[in-house]
């Protein structure tokens, strides 16, 4: 991942070589290895460069083109760069040589902002048009990439993160108080918002235009408009299509500047990836290093029936199954639960979203970096392509009327599945009969008089009165497209939402954070636009039969991975299971952050302070294996801790 930046000064006035200059200084982290400047007229440029396949050693970018006077940046993969060369009419030798900025470029020259429709991969761009003193600047549909902005009448600074933009001398660091106190009662919804004042996201499938006097925002992707019924004869030709859309989809993240390595855990997602890629390396020599993270020693193992904590006897045994595959383990014995944390502020200019999970992606990139990986293949859109559960076929039975199959499916999963499912499954199609089919007045009536609250509120220890005072609940539930304890939503529904204002909110600077840190790209095979776009297009019934759910990936994957790992239906991995013992280690260094927070301007009216201190004092001393009543759970304080630490980070730059 590099880093792109551009100042444009809309009143005419001649962009400062100085300043982007110092832009250019501050994306280093993200391009370490050389950076360039370039200005044109009211505007000027900046490129930070780290090379992420085999043709990026050419690049030379900012990328000017004489005879349209247009300056051209791309940061990013084309996935499909074969196909688009030859719709360009190129040869096979120079398509082969050539960096994916270069055949951006070329596709920009031909089609315009249309070229983007035509892309399939991660990317940002930014394209200066001089002769009509407009830059346009665009997003891929998942927001794997990040753009972030500063706009005035008189000025645009966009870069690929802020502190590209913060680098403007005339741009203050401000931590915004409403957007930190969403994203701390996990409301990581707005795609169009960073926590600083003054700063903006271009979201994820948009494309943003801004010209002397005009700005416009347009969305070139729009993915339920992309998604078509797939239909085939047999349920064998689903299995054979996915498999292909698969190996594709890994073989496009393969081309890196240096070995492929992958996280790799005891579930369905990272594991396929994983296993994919191996055989692809295997035929090409080569091995596949994977990364692992399990509790450390001291762990005291407390966690529910229905879940486990360790990873490794599903890991040994994929490896065992699957030759060319080296597994690293990483504990974090002896850390505490923030390590990692300064750097990753430092590098993500945000929140991590998954806190208790963060100090192990940093020693997992730290550990990737000593073996000398570029590329880290995930899992993370695994849930929501390949590997849903397939719920959503109980509702489709009902709708249609197909009663005898309804009655047939529920009663094997009730047999088959985790426990508790076919009560989730009735309280769901109670929802659905009922709350769907009732006006929006009543249902909030009844949340109130019930006080209900979402479970990602119920564990935040921000005051009502600061959400109230932004409104923050209702912008968010309108924003997801559903109220607290309303209808019944299908899973397809579910992803889409996420897909549209949640999963790509922060996966852009989380990218950005960990490639800054390690110098290590972050890449997810089912985050492919084409997979994505398959899989919300597939039968409900391919996900589930008979009892199985997962029943699309399970067959994908059947004589590929053990079947310890594709039949523990039973069983939910818990991520950091040991994530108290950590948090415990650095109980003072909280209390000492608690009590500066309750004296600090931005934060002192956002937590409930009695309530972090109560629970600071009654810190159990054994894992807790469920939550906490009322409306405090002791596992909110790790996020109220990164809060506190992210903004004296910021203060502190």
């Amino acid at each position: 991942m590099s880093g792109i930046a551009a100042v444009f000064e809309r009143n005419g006035t001649g962009a400062g070589p100085a300043i982007i200059e110092g832009i250019a200084d501050a994306l280093k982290p993200h391009g370490p290895e050389w950076s360039r400047t370039l200005v044109s007229g009211p505007a000027a440029f900046a490129y930070a460069h780290l090379t992420n396949t085999p043709q990026a050693r050419a690049d030379a970018q900012p990328l000017h083109h004489a005879p349209s006077d247009t300056v051209f940046l791309f940061d990013g993969r084309l996935d499909n760069r074969e196909d688009l060369a030859k719709r360009l009419g190129m040869g096979a030798q120079e398509a082969g040589t050539l960096p994916d900025s270069a055949i951006a470029q070329a596709c920009w020259l031909r089609w315009g902002q249309e070229a983007l429709g035509h892309w399939v991969g991660d990317f940002a761009v930014l394209h200066w048009d001089a002769r009509n003193r407009q830059i346009t600047a665009a997003v891929d549909p998942f927001g794997r990439r990040c753009l972030s902005y500063h706009l005035t009448d008189t000025r645009l600074v966009i870069a690929s993160m802020p502190k590209g933009v913060l680098a403007h001398p005339d741009i203050r660091r401000v931590v915004d108080r409403r957007k930190l106190a969403e994203a701390v009662g996990r409301m990581f919804v707005v795609q169009d918002e960073t926590l600083f004042e003054g700063i903006s996201r271009v979201p994820a499938g948009t494309i943003l235009t801004v010209g002397p006097t005009k700005t416009q925002r347009d969305r070139f992707y729009d993915i339920e408009a992309r998604i078509k019924p797939i239909r085939y004869r047999s349920d064998a030709e689903y299995v054979e299509a996915a498999s292909e859309l698969l190996s594709q989809s890994v073989q496009a993240r393969l081309r890196s500047g240096g070995p492929v390595g992958s996280f790799l855990s005891g579930g369905l997602d990272s594991s396929s990836a994983a296993v994919e890629a191996a055989g692809q390396l295997m035929a090409a020599g080569k091995t596949l290093e994977t990364f692992t993270s399990i509790p450390e020693a001291a762990w005291d193992g407390r966690l529910e029936a229905h879940v486990y904590g360790n990873e490794t006897p599903f890991v040994e045994a994929i490896a065992a199954r699957q030759p060319g595959i080296t597994l690293n383990y990483v504990d974090c014995a002896g850390l505490k639960l923030s390590y990692g944390s300064g750097d990753y502020f430092r590098c993500s200019d945000t929140l991590f979203p998954a806190y208790n999970n963060a100090h192990w992606y940093a020693a997992i990139g730290q550990a990737a970096k000593a073996k000398g990986v570029t590329a880290l293949l995930d899992g993370t859109f695994g849930n929501m392509t390949f590997s849903r559960r397939g719920d959503d076929l109980f509702i489709e039975q009902l709708m249609s009327g197909r009663l005898v199959h309804f009655a047939r499916e529920f009663r094997a999963r009730r047999k088959g599945s985790v426990p508790r499912s076919a009560k989730a499954i009735a309280r769901h199609l109670a929802n659905w009969a009922v709350l769907s089919r009732t006006p929006r007045v009543i249902r909030k009536a009844r949340q109130r008089a019930l006080g209900l609250r979402s479970a990602d509120l119920l564990q935040s220890v921000v005051t009502s009165d600061v959400l109230d005072q932004f409104g923050s609940v209702a912008r968010w539930e309108k924003r997801i497209g559903r109220t607290l304890g309303g209808p019944y939503q299908s899973s397809k529904d579910k992803w889409l939402v996420l897909l549209k204002h949640h999963q790509s909110a922060l996966t852009g600077e989380m990218n950005q954070g960990f490639a800054a840190m390690h110098g290590i790209e972050l890449r997810d095979p089912f985050a492919d636009r084409r997979l994505v776009e398959w899989s919300l297009g597939v039968p409900a019934d391919q996900f589930t039969r008979n009892g199985q759910t997962r029943w699309l990936i399970t067959r994908m994957m059947a004589n590929r991975l053990p079947d310890q790992v594709l039949y523990k239906d039973r069983y939910i991995g818990r991520q950091a299971p040991d994530w108290h013992l950590k948090f415990t280690r650095e109980l003072d260094d909280v209390r000492a952050a608690v009590e500066r927070a309750a004296r600090h301007p931005l934060l002192s009216e956002m937590f409930d302070y009695p309530d972090l201190r109560s629970a600071l004092d009654t810190w159990p001393g054994q894992t807790p294996i469920t939550d906490g009543g009322g409306t405090f759970d002791g596992r909110a304080l790790p996020l109220v801790h990164q809060a506190i630490n992210f903004v004296e980070e910021q203060e502190r730059r």
